[in-house]
């Protein structure tokens, strides 16, 4: 009978756990729709550089932010499906107000009005990304989090050290 019941219980906590895992909380659900728009905007800001950039430290960046986000993006989608979440497929309004204020910029002005935005877009990712770590309550979304963080601070620094080198020229 002793068994029984432990067995019983074992059963019960697993189970219990399993749900907690796969748990989505609100939190959750703003940070998959937050952190797709960022991507989704790094990507075509990515673009963008790589037409309209003059230093090609820019068109460069551009490329990797367009092929490292797509791929972010990807397995973001991929997650969000195995946990029944919508995953945007569309520029938020604020995020298209920026790609359109950047296109029209000159080649002289967009290098430094594209890094500016890169180390602002990454600097509001890495904290989106830091804030889930805290708050977030689906423990798949918090270890793919723990993952590609490491990834947005090496953009961050990269973007930092471009503004440098424009800064010098």
């Amino acid at each position: 009978m002793r068994g029984l019941m432990m067995s019983l219980l074992l059963v019960s906590m697993s189970f219990v756990f399993g749900q907690v895992r796969n748990t989505i909380s609100v939190h959750d659900k703003t940070f998959v729709d937050r952190a797709a728009q960022t991507g989704i905007s790094e990507v075509e800001f990515g673009k963008l550089a790589q037409e309209k950039g003059e230093s090609q430290f820019i068109k460069t960046y551009g490329f990797k932010m367009e092929i490292h986000h797509a791929e972010l993006n990807r397995e973001l989608e991929d997650l969000a499906a195995l946990k029944n979440l919508t995953f945007p497929i569309e520029l938020a309004q604020d995020k298209q107000r920026k790609l359109n204020e950047l296109s029209m910029k000159s080649e002289l002005d967009f290098d430094n009005s594209f890094i500016d935005l890169m180390i602002e877009e990454h600097e509001n990712a890495i904290g989106l990304f830091e804030a889930h770590l805290q708050n977030g309550e689906n423990l798949d979304l918090k270890k793919w989090v723990e993952k590609k963080l490491p990834a947005l601070k090496e953009h961050l620094d990269e973007a930092r050290e471009i503004k440098n080198y424009l800064q010098q020229r």
